[in-house]
């Protein structure tokens, strides 16, 4: 490890910050996509994974990188379409 300079007060500070921001909205993300879970288990009998909803999946929890948005319309026309998959 002699190519990589020790961590200057700077750096380490700046390290630290982003270390806690990452920590902080890891924990806001898995708050939401419980809640949003929850609601869909209430309405839906399912959530999202349970169905393989990709374009959700893809959208809301970045199964395919960063996650974008979807509108309510899509998310429930998905989630319908997916149920009626599985059932049959």
């Amino acid at each position: 490890m002699a190519n990589i300079p020790a961590l200057t007060p700077s750096k380490r500070a700046k390290l630290q910050r982003m270390i806690d921001r990452t920590a902080k909205l890891n924990e806001k993300y898995h708050n939401a996509q419980k809640d949003l879970n929850d609601w869909c288990i209430d309405h839906y009998g399912q959530e999202p994974g349970d169905v393989d909803a990709d374009g959700i999946i893809d959208a809301l929890f970045g199964g395919c990188g960063a996650g974008s948005s979807i509108s309510a319309e899509s998310f429930d026309k998905e989630m319908l379409a997916c149920i009626e998959r599985e059932r049959q």
